[in-house]
């Protein structure tokens, strides 16, 4: 099963290298992105959040 993982490369509370990077490289098919942020990029970044679940979602539909 596809897994998507996104994350903040400026999150202070998860370091996306040691917890996004391992949990990416764990997980077979897992894929991580990067984008502007910290921890809460649901609520800073909401639009690119938004467009970042679509892609997913119509990847997870092929």
């Amino acid at each position: 099963m596809p897994v998507g993982i996104l994350y903040g490369r400026d999150d202070r509370i998860l370091d996306p290298q040691v917890h996004g990077r391992r949990f990416a490289d764990a997980v077979p098919a897992a894929t991580l992105t990067l984008i502007d942020g910290g921890h809460m990029i649901p609520v800073t970044r909401p639009d690119e959040t938004a467009a970042w679940i679509r892609t997913q979602g119509a990847t997870i539909r092929r």
